[in-house]
């Protein structure tokens, strides 16, 4: 109990206080910025369009869980399909506390590889699919409630604050803590447990990511888990497929899941170990 309670400490302090930080910067980007205006930047496929796209999604105060129920109504303000898909994802993988808690946790290399990968990972996939067409399921005109779903996010991030400190405890007790420092162990334990682990915010990974990385995961697993978790998820994907219809989603999250593979194993032999 004195490890849990020392770790979940040690996380929270490392955490809360960004997630506060940037809780007041959302609250005033949510406040002056016109959502019936992100058609602007999303209405074709283009390179300067994309990059737009990623960058404002990845510091976006939305969330998927409040974004996807109005992606009908952006459709009907003229956003091309695969720019909102791109967006939305990008509102899933990254968060304007991200580079900032990473930081804190793992160091700025690793926050800014991170960044790099996602950003990279989601812009190769997005021109890669430039020309596919894309149909979203209509969806009614819908209303996010900002704080409402701050509180939400501040439960998720209690809840992986809670879920990485048991796994400091628990895991050295058992044989996943040997297997997954080697390179290969923490390979297949990262993208095993990214898979299935589903906190609704992205925030919610990276006390996960700091206790395995605190048991001896090796860093390219590390890597793995901040990069590719927050799309490779199998709750994610399904919420993707409820708003669209297309035989390409499953494609477009293959892409990007094998990109940021790419780079996480190549980056993290060139600068992290």
């Amino acid at each position: 109990m004195d490890l849990f309670t020392t770790t979940f400490v040690a996380y929270a302090k490392s955490i809360l206080p960004w997630f506060l930080l940037g809780t007041v910067a959302a609250f005033l980007v949510d406040r002056a910025v016109d959502k019936q205006r992100v058609h602007s930047f999303l209405g074709k496929v283009t390179l300067p369009n994309i990059i737009a796209a990623l960058a404002i999604g990845m510091v976006s105060p939305l969330s998927i869980m409040s974004a996807l129920p109005i992606s009908g109504e952006l459709i009907r303000l003229g956003a091309q399909p695969l720019m909102l898909l791109i967006f939305l994802i990008a509102e899933r993988a990254y968060d304007l506390q991200s580079f900032f808690i990473i930081s804190d946790l793992f160091g700025l290399k690793i926050a800014a590889t991170n960044a790099f990968i996602i950003f990279t990972s989601l812009a190769v996939t997005a021109w890669y699919f430039r020309k596919i067409k894309l149909q979203f399921i209509n969806s009614k005109k819908g209303q996010t409630d900002f704080w409402p779903g701050q509180i939400k996010t501040l439960l998720i991030v209690f809840i992986g604050i809670s879920v990485g400190a048991a796994l400091r405890v628990v895991i050295p007790l058992t044989s996943l803590g040997v297997f997954m420092t080697s390179w290969l162990g923490s390979v297949i334990t990262s993208l095993a447990l990214g898979f299935s682990l589903y906190f609704g915010t992205i925030l919610g990974n990276y006390p996960i990511a700091k206790s395995l990385a605190d048991l001896g995961m090796a860093p390219v697993g590390t890597m793995l888990f901040l990069s590719v978790s927050p799309i490779f998820n199998l709750i994610v994907i399904t919420l993707f497929l409820s708003v669209i219809k297309n035989k390409y989603v499953i494609k477009v999250f293959l892409v990007y899941t094998l990109t940021s593979i790419v780079l996480s194993l190549v980056l993290s032999q060139l600068f992290l170990i």
